[in-house]
């Protein structure tokens, strides 16, 4: 998709102390016909959001163009010296798997790219969960938004390091024509964001309850032939928010 953003200036990421952040996880899924990634892995992010459930984009663990669903995922959580889980259970909505209009085909714009990779065995004794909630169009503009997530190429560092930044969102005029229709449901920011944090957190931070809440789920970025196309995250409306709350119902530990 081509977007012209004239003279918008872009936020460059900045290396964050992975073990900060005990909740957010390095992914590396086996698809059965694997065509890209190193070793033939697909890189992507993840964020614990329940005592089984971790939250990723749907490309992450269902791509057609490589033989469906994941037959294997390993996520490590909080960084290298962090703990590493593997496991062959996800879940994700039909829609993502039928390709239909505005989900696969085009996952920028996509209502739908969203997916769950379950655990085996509950971890929420060693790391906390990270809620998840909506939020209007006036109180995302007053928030500071965080993206986060690891890169599969980082432009500095090794792969397996965890990168963010924080910045305000791109809304109404400040939004590029080509993406103004999605914003009821996708999120943008002006972060250079790179292949491998897709899945990760855009969270805003509450200095008073040191909590942090997930509004939207990382899923596009910047791509060679679009390196001005700004970081994109399906938004966390009242219809995600309903999904996820499923997932964490009927994922809970028996």
């Amino acid at each position: 998709m081509a977007v012209g953003k004239g003279e918008m200036a872009f936020f460059e990421l900045v290396e964050a102390v992975a073990s900060d952040f005990p909740y957010i996880g390095y992914i590396e899924t086996s698809f059965p016909t694997p065509t890209h990634g190193p070793g033939g892995l697909e890189i992507g992010t993840g964020t614990l959001i329940a005592p089984c459930v971790v939250l990723t984009a749907g490309h992450i663990v269902f791509d057609p163009n490589q033989g469906g669903q994941a037959d294997a995922i390993t996520i490590t959580l909080g960084g290298p010296g962090g703990m590493s889980v593997t496991s062959n259970r996800v879940d994700f909505p039909q829609e993502w798997r039928n390709g239909a209009p505005g989900s696969f085909d085009n996952s920028v714009n996509s209502a739908v790219d969203l997916g769950v990779i379950v655990l085996p065995e509950p971890i929420d004794q060693f790391i906390a969960p990270v809620p998840f909630q909506t939020a209007s169009d006036s109180q995302l503009a007053g928030m500071s938004l965080n993206v986060a997530g690891y890169p599969a190429a980082p432009s500095a560092g090794t792969r397996g390091t965890l990168w963010g930044r924080n910045s305000h969102l791109l809304q109404g005029a400040a939004i590029p024509g080509d993406l103004a229709p999605f914003e009821s449901y996708r999120l943008f920011y002006p972060v250079s964001t790179l292949p491998g944090m897709s899945g990760g957190p855009l969270y805003d931070f509450n200095s008073v309850s040191k909590v942090r809440t997930i509004r939207g789920i990382h899923t596009a970025g910047p791509t060679p032939d679009s390196p001005l196309f700004p970081g994109s995250a399906l938004r966390i409306t009242e219809d995600v928010l309903q999904l996820l709350q499923h997932w964490v119902s009927i994922f809970r530990p028996s």
